[in-house]
C-alpha cells in the first residue's frame, strides 16, 4: 500500500490490529430446525446486511455450547470459501451463531462499523489474491488479519461513510430503474412472442392478403396428402397424432392446430432423442472426428462451443440420432424447452441424451417459427405442468409429441419471423444499453471507494484527532483485556466454548 501522500491524521495498520476476526464453526446438519438460534451461512450474505429469512436453526442450547462464534448486532460477515466477499452486517438485535466458511469481523474501540464494510467491498480484489485453493478458492481470518489499511480519523470515517451512503444511494435508484426496464422488456418479448404464434401480431397482413391464404383445414389436409404420397411404397403409413383442440384458444381461420408429427419431415428419426446415457459415456470421447451437440451448445446459442467428439465406429453406431443443417435442438433436463436452430455449415455429429432433436419439412414449417412458439410463455404454460421431475424440471419425447403447434402458411411465417427479428433488434439494443448502464454504475461504484480510502473523496479537517490516538487506545484497551483474562480467543478448529 502507497502511503507516500499520507492524508494528514491518517495512519497505517492491519486489520488485525483495529479488528477482531475469527472463522466459522462446521454446525451439522442434522442439528439444523425450523426454530432456535438462526445460523449465518454465507448464503445469508447480501453484501449489505445479513438476510435471515431462509436462515436455518440450531436449538437454544447452543448459545452456550458455542458461545465463541456468536454473532451479534454490528458485527460484519463475509464469505471465506467459493464466493468470497459480499461483506454483509448483523443488523438484528437476537443473536445467531457463525456458520463454517464465513469470517466475522467485529471493529474495536470506535471503529465505524459501515467504514469497515465499504473497506471489504473496496478490497475485494485483495481478498482474491490472498485466497488459495484450485477448484474452490478460500481465505481464513489469518489472511483478512494481514490486510493493510489507511485509517482515518474517526469523525472523518463518518463523513466518509455519509458520502458513500448518499452517493450509493443515488446509484441504487439509477440501478432499480435500469433493472425495471429489463424486466419490462422481458415482458415485453414475451408479449411479442405471444402476439406471434397466436396471429395477432399478422391480424392486418392477413386482412390484406386474404387472397392468397387457404384455410387452416385445406392447408393440413394437403400437406398430410402430400406425406401419404411421399411414403408410398415405404411400408405401412402411421397418420400423425390428432390433436385435441376442444380446450385449446382459438386461432385464425386460415390457421390450424397440429402434432409435432406433422410438421416434421418424410425421414426415418426425423424426431428423436438422444441416445441412452450407457451408450455415450465419456470413456467413448476423442479429441477429434464426429461432434457431440449437447446442451451447452443449446443454452449459449453457439453451435461450434464444446470439443466433445466420437470416433467414426461410434459415429456409426449412433447414427440415428445424427444432426443435419436447420435441425431444430431442444434442452431436456434443468434448463428445458431452451431451443437451437442449427446453421447451415455445421459439424458433422450426433446428440447426446440430454437433447432431441426435429428435422421439419422445410417447405412447409420454418425452425425459427418452431423456436419462437417452443420458447414463448403460451406453449410453455402447457408443457411445464407435466415437465417436473424429483429435483429439477424434465421434458420428454412423449410430452413433445402431445403439444399442440399452430401451422399457417409459409408466406405468414416468413411475415412473422420477420416482424419478430425487427422488434427483437430494437429490445436488444435496449438490454444491451441497460447493461452497459448497469455495469457503468458498478464502474463508478468502485471509483467512489477507491477514492474514499485514498482520502478523495470528503476533505480532511485537521481539527479531527488524529487516527494515531484512536489506534493507539485500541492497543490499550486489548492490552488491559489480556492481562484481564477477558481478551477474546481466536476460535480454533474444532473447539466450540470460549475460554478465558
Amino acid at each position: 500500500m502507497d502511503t507516500s501522500r499520507m492524508p494528514v491524521n491518517w495512519c497505517n495498520t492491519t486489520f488485525g490490529e483495529i479488528c477482531y476476526i475469527q472463522n466459522g464453526y462446521a454446525f451439522k446438519s442434522k442439528d439444523f430446525q425450523s426454530e432456535g438460534v438462526p445460523i449465518v451461512r454465507q448464503s445469508n450474505l447480501t453484501g449489505k446486511d445479513v438476510d435471515l429469512q431462509n436462515a436455518v436453526c440450531v436449538p437454544n442450547q447452543f448459545l452456550e455450547e458455542c458461545d465463541r462464534f456468536i454473532v451479534r448486532k454490528g458485527d460484519i460477515l463475509i464469505g471465506m470459501s467459493g464466493s468470497i466477499g459480499e461483506p454483509s452486517v448483523y443488523k438484528y438485535d437476537k443473536p445467531a451463531l457463525q456458520n463454517q466458511r464465513t469470517g466475522l469481523l467485529r471493529p474495536q474501540g470506535d471503529i465505524d462499523v459501515s467504514f469497515i464494510k465499504f473497506f471489504l467491498a473496496n478490497a475485494h480484489g485483495i481478498l482474491l489474491e490472498k485466497s488459495k485453493g484450485m477448484a474452490i478458492q478460500n481465505i481464513s481470518a489469518i489472511d483478512i488479519q494481514s490486510i493493510s489499511i489507511l485509517l482515518p480519523p474517526l469523525n472523518e470515517q463518518k463523513r466518509i461513510v455519509d458520502k458513500i451512503e448518499m452517493l450509493f444511494s443515488d446509484l441504487d435508484k439509477g440501478e432499480a430503474l435500469l433493472k425495471q426496464v429489463q424486466q419490462q422488456l422481458g415482458v415485453y418479448r414475451q408479449s411479442v412472442l405471444k402476439a406471434a404464434v397466436t396471429g395477432e401480431l399478422t391480424r392486418e397482413w392477413r386482412e390484406q392478403n386474404e387472397h392468397r391464404l387457404e384455410s387452416g383445414e385445406a392447408l393440413l389436409r394437403r400437406i398430410l396428402e402430400l406425406r401419404r404420397k411421399n411414403w408410398n411404397g415405404r411400408g405401412k403409413y402411421q397418420e400423425p397424432t390428432i390433436i385435441d383442440t376442444s380446450a385449446l384458444p382459438q386461432i385464425p381461420d386460415t390457421w390450424v392446430w397440429v402434432s409435432i408429427e406433422s410438421l416434421a419431415c418424410d425421414e426415418k428419426n426425423a424426431i428423436k432423442a438422444g441416445p441412452f446415457g450407457s451408450a455415450l459415456k465419456k470413456e467413448f470421447y476423442v479429441g477429434s472426428g464426429y461432434k457431440i451437440y449437447g446442451q451447452e451448445q443449446v443454452i449459449s446459442g453457439d453451435s461450434q462451443y464444446g470439443d466433445y467428439y466420437i470416433n467414426e465406429e461410434k459415429y456409426e453406431l449412433l447414427k440415428s440420432c445424427a444432426v443435419k443443417p436447420f435441425d431444430v435442438l431442444i434442452s431436456l433436463v434443468g434448463t428445458i424447452g431452451k431451443v437451437m436452430v442449427l446453421p447451415e455449415k455445421i459439424e458433422p455429429g450426433i446428440i447426446n441424451p440430454r437433447l432431441i432433436k426435429i428435422s421439419f419439412d422445410l417447405s412447409i414449417y420454418d425452425p425459427k417459427f418452431f423456436k419462437m412458439y417452443f420458447e414463448s410463455a403460451f406453449l410453455k404454460s402447457m408443457y411445464h405442468l407435466d415437465a417436473h421431475g424429483a429435483t429439477m424440471d424434465i421434458l420428454n419425447l412423449s410430452i413433445i409429441k402431445n403439444l399442440p403447434f399452430v401451422l399457417c402458411s409459409s408466406i405468414e411465417q416468413k411475415e412473422i419471423i420477420s416482424k419478430v427479428d425487427d422488434i427483437f433488434s430494437q429490445i436488444d439494443a435496449l438490454e444491451k444499453w441497460c447493461a452497459t448502464e448497469l455495469a457503468r454504475s458498478g464502474m463508478l461504484r468502485q471509483s467512489i471507494l477507491k477514492a474514499a480510502f485514498s482520502g478523495e473523496l470528503v476533505p480532511q479537517d485537521p481539527r479531527d484527532e488524529p487516527a494515531s490516538e484512536l489506534l493507539a487506545r485500541i492497543q490499550a484497551e486489548r492490552a488491559s483485556a489480556a492481562r484481564d483474562g477477558n481478551a477474546p480467543k481466536t476460535a480454533g478448529r474444532r473447539g466450540r466454548k470460549a475460554t478465558t
